[in-house]
């Protein structure tokens, strides 16, 4: 118990410096730890990359979460682990990742909730709190090939996605590729949602649940696979379950494409259409003062294209709603003189960012390595992360952002 306490003394002492020394922090030019990615905007954006662990693989840190008392949670999928990191050099931002649980089987998605930790596997939902793993949940249908990240919090309830065991066929298990609604100690559960090939990211925003979605491997010749879905939390209790329509229709069309005896035209059409094989794998709604200009914005991470000669995705977006028209902008990557444009209003044929690719194929961003998650600190800074062991935060830069951004 002593040691608890002293270790428990230690933590707040490490986040008192950090608060105190965020409040006072150097010019962007003079962080140590700021990296120089092409292709991106330093009017807008301090780049520093505080994690970077070259030897720890592409998925060393996939899934990250932030505290509100400034830890960093990070899931590392293949070796099951969960880390931990914290500020312990007073430069107000987090190092020195340490594994404080393990033996979870593919831990891939994160959410904090009800002061605890929820954390989403293969087939597994955990629990992490004082320092104490437990298992709420161990008996959901495997992905098969997906790893399962889909997770949010909303209203007393958990919200995950359940991929499907493939790329391309039915299933035999009712709960593959759905969301379901699931009380905070695992039990009542229920479908709310079906259709979704690999939900891989969750998030409430504008007060309906927002799901993506990717499309099939051998869909490269469909412009719009990808997919953001809307679901309704004030009709859970309708009798009627949205389907999404996967395995059987697909693209902006919603053209059938498999043989089975099923009816293209009662799917739920998705809200937003992607281009194909950009993969999105996290939203995360903008909550904090640091970017005024991306007040109540939806950030869109788009993973990015494998095996694919096209490279798309390798995005960081963020979404805006004004009035009934959505816009697309990007953070990263962005070059106004290469791209002509890097905020534009989505159409009904989809957001398909050319230039994206065009800057990727220039070496922009942080292309070749994947982009895997967002998350928020305290002060309302960006953490990403990103393959090959690391972890990036996007920081204000040294001149005021809304002399080139709008702000509320």
């Amino acid at each position: 118990m002593l040691m608890r306490h002293i270790l428990i003394l230690f933590i707040m002492l490490l986040l008192l410096n950090t608060v105190i020394n965020a409040q006072d922090l150097p010019r962007c030019s003079e962080r140590p730890l700021r990296a120089d990615l092409p292709r991106v905007e330093s009017r807008l954006w301090c780049i520093e990359r505080p994690i970077f662990e070259q030897d720890a693989g592409e998925l060393a840190f996939t899934a990250i979460e932030a505290m509100p008392d400034g830890r960093l949670y990070a899931t590392r999928p293949l070796t099951g682990e969960l880390l931990v990191m914290l500020d312990s050099d007073g430069d107000a931002l987090p190092d020195n990742p340490t594994v404080v649980a393990r033996g979870m089987r593919f831990p891939n998605g994160l959410v904090y909730a009800e002061d605890a930790l929820y954390i989403i596997g293969d087939g597994h939902i955990y629990r992490f709190a004082e320092d104490t793993l437990e298992t709420i949940v161990d008996d959901l249908p495997v992905g098969q090939g997906f790893i399962a990240s889909g997770i949010t919090y909303y209203d007393g309830w958990l919200y995950v996605g359940v991929p499907m065991p493939c790329d391309f066929c039915e299933s035999d298990n009712d709960l593959h590729g759905t969301i379901i609604q699931i009380a905070m100690d695992g039990s009542q559960r229920r479908i709310i949602a079906q259709g979704l090939r690999y939900p891989a990211a969750l998030a409430v925003w504008d007060a309906a649940l927002w799901v993506t979605d990717t499309g099939r491997d051998d869909a490269r010749s469909i412009a719009a696979t990808d997919e953001i879905n809307r679901i309704d939390l004030d009709d859970l209790d309708s009798e009627t379950i949205p389907h999404f329509g996967f395995p059987y229709c697909e693209g902006r069309e919603n053209e059938a494409n498999f043989r089975a005896d099923f009816d293209c035209n009662s799917t739920t059409q998705a809200t937003l259409l992607l281009y194909t094989h950009s993969t999105p794998l996290a939203l995360q709604p903008y909550r904090g003062a640091a970017f005024p200009f991306l007040a109540d914005d939806l950030l869109l991470v788009l993973g990015g294209s494998v095996n694919n000669d096209s490279i798309r995705g390798y995005q960081v977006v963020f979404i805006e709603q004004e009035g009934d028209t959505l816009f697309f902008e990007t953070a990263l990557p962005s070059d106004r003189f290469i791209a002509g444009v890097d905020r534009v209003a989505y159409t009904s044929d989809g957001y398909l960012p050319l230039f994206a690719q065009r800057l990727n194929r220039r070496g922009a961003g942080v292309w070749p390595h994947r982009i895997f998650d967002v998350a928020l600190s305290p002060e309302g800074w960006i953490y990403i992360s990103v393959g090959g062991g690391q972890i990036f935060v996007l920081r204000p830069s040294d001149s005021d952002p809304c002399n080139y951004r709008g702000c509320q």
